[in-house]
């Protein structure tokens, strides 16, 4: 677990230094400046290091870079504020296609759990991430920088923990019950 934190950690760091820049100027650009300065001196550091660079943390700054291009052009920083609403629905996008979480369980829970629970489930999750798309967007166009900044920070991450807990609960509370008489029918042998 301690190494999946530490890679997420290395895959944001360039985002949650931009956050960090929001939350202490309230300066979108600024923050903007920072952020893609840390994430080309993070590349620059990983490629010195000879360390293989994460395609999502090149992803993550050619958006930043897109979305920041706009923000500079327009002189609008709402532009890269909305920028989480389109990865979101992409994302969401990608969540409806059936059967999507299977991949991510336990080969146990896949062969107790029936098919379509699996797909409500993630379902539920596409509805999720396009509901944080769509509050992501409201809040980036009503409130100010650093409003959104402490939402992006806070609201997205308990959100999708929150949600990963009580799937998590639910699905393994249903393989448990399918297999409980599978183990009862073993300890009367």
């Amino acid at each position: 677990m301690q190494v999946v934190l530490k890679h997420l950690l290395l895959d944001f760091l360039s985002t949650l230094a931009f956050f960090v820049i929001v939350l202490l100027t309230n300066d979108v650009m600024l923050a903007l400046c920072f952020g893609i300065g840390f994430g080309f001196l993070q590349i620059a550091v990983q490629r010195y290091l000879r360390s293989p660079i994460p395609p999502i943390q090149l992803m993550v700054l050619a958006l930043v870079l897109v979305f920041g291009a706009s923000a500079f052009i327009t002189n609008d920083s709402r532009f890269l504020m909305a920028k989480p609403s389109i990865s979101r629905a992409a994302i969401g996008i990608i969540m409806l296609r059936r059967g999507w979480l299977a991949r991510y369980l336990p080969k146990i829970a896949r062969d107790a759990l029936p098919a379509a629970l699996v797909e409500r489930v993630g379902y539920v999750w596409a509805a999720l991430i396009f509901g944080l798309a769509a509050l992501n967007l409201l809040v980036a166009i009503t409130a100010s920088a650093r409003i959104w900044a402490l939402y992006s920070l806070m609201v997205p991450t308990t959100t999708k923990a929150v949600a990963l807990i009580v799937t998590y609960l639910v699905l393994r509370n249903k393989v448990n019950r399918v297999l409980a008489p599978v183990r009862s029918d073993k300890l009367a042998r």
